[in-house]
């Protein structure tokens, strides 16, 4: 069936501006003529009325293949991002960009702006990290949803030894413990604390 053959660029997180939504759905039209066995998911909690505009963007450029799924927790949150072929966040600026991690430890490789510090993902070959920009942005979900399954699937498999790695209660623990050491004046400030 048709439905078996789609593939879907998940985007999950806040639906606000700062996240870079507009100017995903700005790319999508062209996307979806260039790929079209690809849906873009778009799930979280709405901000004031952002999901309502962006809603009315994709109806007034007749956008197909997008869709506001809604906030998603808890079992149903691991699941969508497992079912998920890329997992996308175009962000302004992000400390972090917890939901990177999730979509990686779900083995769902990740287009991450540089509004993230996730420069990691290309080194990892678990995703893509591209300027602000829609240019930017066109080019790595392009490159992305061009690729086979099998080389996503390799990338899924390279990005959840990762972040089970560097991420999981093991190395964490770790980091605790070499921190404790220096408080301590036991050990010299760890590399991965800044201190200026």
């Amino acid at each position: 069936p048709e439905a078996a053959r789609t593939k879907t660029v998940l985007f999950l997180g806040r639906i606000h501006p700062k996240k870079g939504i507009d100017t995903l759905l700005k790319i999508w039209s062209d996307l979806e003529a260039r790929f079209p066995d690809w849906q873009l998911d778009i799930a979280g909690p709405a901000d004031n009325d952002f999901g309502a505009e962006y809603r009315e963007f994709i109806a007034a450029n007749r956008i197909q293949r997008a869709r506001f799924i809604g906030p998603i927790y808890g079992g149903d949150k691991g699941r969508t991002y497992a079912k998920a072929s890329l997992f996308v966040l175009p962000t302004l600026d992000e400390n972090f960009g917890l939901t990177v991690a999730e979509a990686l430890a779900q083995g769902t490789p990740a287009i991450v702006s540089h509004g993230a510090p996730w420069e990691r993902l290309a080194s990892e070959d678990c995703g893509w990290w591209h300027p602000i920009g829609e240019e930017p942005l066109r080019n790595a979900l392009a490159e992305a949803m061009a690729s086979s399954p099998e080389r996503l699937q390799e990338m899924g498999r390279k990005g959840r030894a990762w972040v089970t790695h560097d991420f999981g209660w093991p190395s964490l623990a770790q980091d605790m413990e070499q921190v404790y050491d220096w408080l301590a004046d036991q050990s010299d400030c760890p590399d991965f604390v800044v201190t200026d």
